[in-house]
């Protein structure tokens, strides 16, 4: 689940949500699509349901049990840290079964091998009307397995409201006649932000040239130099420390070496200790500026302040993403769960530069709305 915002760009209309209705919906989780092939990438011996197997085959060899879950029947919910079903050796059991199924496999594995596989898992009963578009098949011609599917392979969102978490993204103009501030949006509030005073100089979109994109720069630019500020205070005279990639990095190799998930579980908590009892990492989380960081804090904190705040302000205006009046949706990446997403520092910077070009190049009459979406 994540929410993050997007700046939809349109021509005049008198018909606001009937044409921002119109300009997202291609991009629509909920729309479906007629039938086609959703192909799995990479060969079959990547294919997740095989490397599973085999680590538990690896598991089952070494009688390596850390991946067996407590047995707590009367628990209430889902949770990994517990099994409400199945005892400690009923779970044992089911995993020296599936050690036993992986002995089938050819080294390296086929497709034809691994499909099977899944279906009988899955589907013991065979391909079925209900089962049908999940059913594993095989291209023998590309030598992939695929499914059927009808989900929208262009989808970024599934609800979005005017506003929302992002109520009153743009300052207006202090000069506005009253028939001018007509023409101004207003959304509706999240559940997150509704007790909070409404700001009477900030709207959720409107004619461009009434928004005041260059006050909107200057506060964030304002907000980061007091952040950089801030952490400079606080780790003056420490330490220097290392940042998270380094020990992601190394937890990732030692990872690559081990078989049992208790083991590559400890690796990576044991990378995030070494991290976080590093000096400055730890003093820096004791603030309430940065108590919600992830680990990151010191490579964000790397640059020079002039650039840390340059940075801030060319990202003030464009959202995650931009919808150009002619409904092209740009986007550096695709965003993921908990607000994370597949674009890099790099593609970052590249999409925030395009997206205040072009949106600096749109005349003042064109509408720009801040949109919450969530996926």
């Amino acid at each position: 689940m994540s929410h993050f915002v997007t700046i939809v760009a349109m021509e005049p209309t008198e018909d606001v949500e009937g044409k921002l209705a119109e300009m997202l919906a291609p991009y629509d989780e909920n729309r479906e699509v007629p039938e086609y092939r959703d192909y799995e990438d990479g060969a079959a011996e990547n294919y997740w349901l095989y490397t599973s197997a085999k680590r538990t085959a690896e598991e089952v060899a070494k009688d390596d049990r850390s991946s067996i879950r407590p047995y707590k029947p009367n628990e209430i919910g889902i949770s990994s840290a517990f099994d409400t079903r199945y005892t400690e050796e009923e779970q044992w059991e089911k995993l020296k079964k599936e050690a036993e199924a992986f002995t089938q496999f050819s080294n390296p594995p086929t497709w034809p091998e691994v499909i099977e596989y899944a279906n009988n898992r899955w589907y013991p009963e065979g391909e079925t009307e209900s089962n049908r578009t999940d059913y594993l098949r095989y291209d023998e011609e590309q030598d992939r397995a695929y499914t059927l599917s009808t989900y929208n392979p262009d989808s970024k969102w599934d609800w979005y409201s005017i506003g929302g978490r992002w109520s009153g993204y743009f300052p207006i103009r202090g000069d506005l006649t009253v028939e001018a501030s007509r023409l101004l949006i207003q959304g509706r509030r999240s559940w997150t932000n509704q007790d909070q005073p409404q700001d009477p100089w900030a709207c959720d979109g409107g004619p461009k040239g009434l928004l005041d994109l260059d006050a909107l720069r200057d506060k964030k630019g304002a907000e980061a130099a007091k952040r950089y500020d801030t952490y400079q205070e606080i780790v003056e005279d420490l330490p220097e420390a290392l940042p998270w990639r380094v020990f992601a990095d190394d937890a990732t190799a030692q990872a690559a070496l081990t078989t049992g998930r208790g083991e590559i579980t400890a690796v990576w908590d044991e990378a995030r200790r070494l991290y976080n009892d590093q000096e400055r990492v730890r003093l820096t989380k004791q603030h309430d500026e940065f108590k919600w960081s992830f680990d990151c804090t010191v490579e964000e904190f790397s640059v020079s302040r002039k650039f840390y705040i340059e940075k801030a302000r060319n990202e003030a205006v464009p959202g995650y993403a931009l919808v150009t009046t002619t409904g092209e949706w740009v986007a550096p990446g695709k965003m993921g769960w908990f607000g994370m997403s597949s674009d890099s520092e790099e593609d970052m910077a590249m999409f925030k530069a395009k997206a205040n070009g072009y949106i600096d190049g749109l005349s003042d009459d064109t509408l720009l709305i801040a949109v919450d979406l969530h996926i």
